[in-house]
């Protein structure tokens, strides 16, 4: 797939004793050219400029019988926009053994913001992550979460003109009152079970003793 190159033609400057310039009327009110042939200089300047000015801007030069100067130069203009505030979402469930994902975006921002997470204790304090954690383009995974998870996560958006933050927090939840509970009661049926079970053994062994010193005697 090819990606067609859209190009717009801004303001023409047109030397002679009229010294006409046509401005585009998508640039009227924001562009203004300025030529001084004897120089050898055409400065175009925008005024009111936005995110859609980031863009690639040529100068071509055309002078009737010359071949061998360069007719055509390139630069690029980009507009600095600090980053917007991001936003920071969870997805998953905050429990024991389970798997977090942390995200943050800026909807704004150029040049386009790069993002890092820490983790702050409950001192704020900064926690070194932990190593099986991930964090890449904004999303910070997290894996098998247990108690040392908890705590207050900062994701930072920043590009070369400011930072934005943005924070959430997370806490473990306990096992609920009936898991615990059932838990528990499987915990004792089994040791009930298991207690039953050994002694059925212990009574058989002594029941074969038994039995084998009776044959002897015999």
């Amino acid at each position: 797939m090819r990606c067609k190159h859209v190009v717009t033609l801004i303001a023409t400057y047109y030397h002679g004793p009229t010294r006409v310039t046509d401005i585009d009327t998508n640039y009227k009110g924001r562009v203004s050219l300025d030529v001084d042939v004897t120089q050898g200089k055409a400065n175009l300047k925008l005024f009111s400029i936005s995110l859609a000015d980031n863009r690639n801007f040529q100068c071509r030069v055309q002078i009737p019988g010359d071949r061998r100067g360069k007719q055509t130069a390139i630069t690029n203009l980009v507009v600095l926009v600090a980053p917007s505030r991001p936003v920071c979402k969870i997805q998953g469930t905050a429990q024991y053994g389970q798997n977090l994902t942390l995200t943050c975006a800026s909807a704004e921002g150029s040049p386009t913001p790069t993002y890092s997470w820490k983790r702050y204790c409950e001192h704020n304090q900064p926690v070194p992550q932990d190593p099986q954690t991930t964090d890449k383009d904004g999303i910070l995974s997290l894996y098998n979460i247990s108690k040392g998870t908890s705590g207050l996560y900062v994701c930072t958006s920043q590009n070369k003109l400011n930072a934005a933050t943005c924070n959430l927090t997370i806490s473990l939840m306990p096992e609920r009152e009936g898991e615990r509970e059932a838990s528990m009661n499987d915990i004792t049926t089994g040791g009930i079970i298991g207690r039953v079970f050994a002694y059925l053994v212990f009574l058989i062994i002594i029941i074969i003793i038994i039995f084998f010193f009776f044959c002897q005697n015999k």
